[in-house]
């Protein structure tokens, strides 16, 4: 089975006409102008996060038109299944119409994408990851959202959809883990437009540069016993896979040319907490132990913190299904 991994996210914040903004009418109140750690201004946050939800609202028009409720069903999903993920893409049809008429004449078009989904099931785990990733990307908004309470309330009522969206596909119809622990894991703009662009295979010239930047692919590939409980498991395609169990080793494929002499480490983001591991002159990690549900993985050349300076390459996607009767504490240093 093929999983993929993208982001969706809205990192809400102050729209330049207040009166014609639907999001400040919303909460009866104003948004400011400020910027966020990627330089980027409020009309530039939403235009990213209408990037984003163009994508996502792509991805199930597009998966709906090709697999009928039949379809879910003798691919061993419950009948219910296919229902749900229509209300899920009505959802992702009207963030769209939501951030289109915030931005008004700066709003974005949506692109042409590319997603490997190629039967229900595989349709069905990307969604789950892209909405796990849209909360990520809320949450590594929030620092910067902290002078806007308002816009940080916007995110946040977005934010816990996505997350009853990703709980639902996960346990519901994949037979998985509804969480991955106590905390969800925040990721910065530069690893969510990473993970975005690998499904974006082209734009509207009209459309304006993003001040993203991705960071170059990372691969990991190894046998192990991970899948979900309605599928077989398997290697992923872009970005994302089906992880080997904890304790395996796994080979990754990424250009490190950037690194320079330097020690290279798979850094893995699971809530609020980073694993380090060393990687091998060929490449070769071993999975630390403690990892569960779904983590997210870069290679950095720094074993102690990850920043943008740090990263190599990635984010890859790892998922590490657990026993209902197993220790699930996700337990912080902070």
């Amino acid at each position: 089975m093929k999983s993929s991994l993208i982001l969706a996210t809205t990192l809400l914040a102050a729209a330049p006409n207040v009166l014609c903004n639907p999001i400040a009418r919303a909460f009866n109140t104003t948004f400011s102008n400020a910027t966020n750690s990627t330089t980027a201004n409020a009309t530039q946050i939403l235009q990213f996060a209408l990037t984003l939800e163009h994508l996502e609202n792509a991805f199930y028009s597009q998966g709906l038109s090709n697999f009928s409720e039949s379809d879910f069903e003798n691919a061993g999903l419950p009948s219910s299944a296919r229902g749900r993920f229509e209300q899920i893409a009505q959802h992702e049809s009207t963030h769209v119409d939501f951030l289109t008429n915030a931005l008004g004449n700066d709003s974005v078009a949506a692109c042409n994408y590319s997603f490997p989904s190629t039967d229900p099931n595989s349709f069905a785990a990307l969604s789950g990851i892209l909405e796990s990733v849209g909360n990520a990307a809320y949450l590594g908004a929030a620092v910067d959202l902290t002078n806007d309470t308002t816009a940080l309330k916007a995110a946040a009522s977005i934010l816990s959809t996505e997350a009853r969206h990703a709980s639902w596909v996960y346990s519901s119809v994949l037979g998985s883990d509804p969480w991955s622990g106590a905390f969800d894991t925040p990721l910065d703009g530069d690893l969510v437009y990473t993970l975005a662009s690998s499904f974006i295979v082209s734009c509207p010239e009209s459309n304006p540069a993003l001040p993203f930047t991705a960071f170059p692919s990372l691969n990991v590939s190894g046998s192990g016993n991970s899948s979900f409980g309605n599928s077989s498991s398997g290697n992923s395609s872009v970005n994302s896979t089906y992880a080997p169990a904890p304790g395996n080793n796994v080979t990754l494929s990424y250009d490190n040319s950037t690194a320079g002499e330097n020690a290279q480490f798979l850094a893995f983001l699971s809530g609020l907490n980073t694993t380090f591991a060393n990687i091998s002159s060929d490449k070769q990690v071993a999975i630390p132990n403690n990892l569960q549900g779904l983590v997210f993985a870069v290679v950095t050349t720094n074993d102690t913190s990850v920043s943008n300076g740090s990263i190599v390459a990635g984010p890859a996607t790892l998922f590490f299904p657990f026993s209902p009767n197993s220790t699930n504490a996700n337990v912080t240093d902070m």
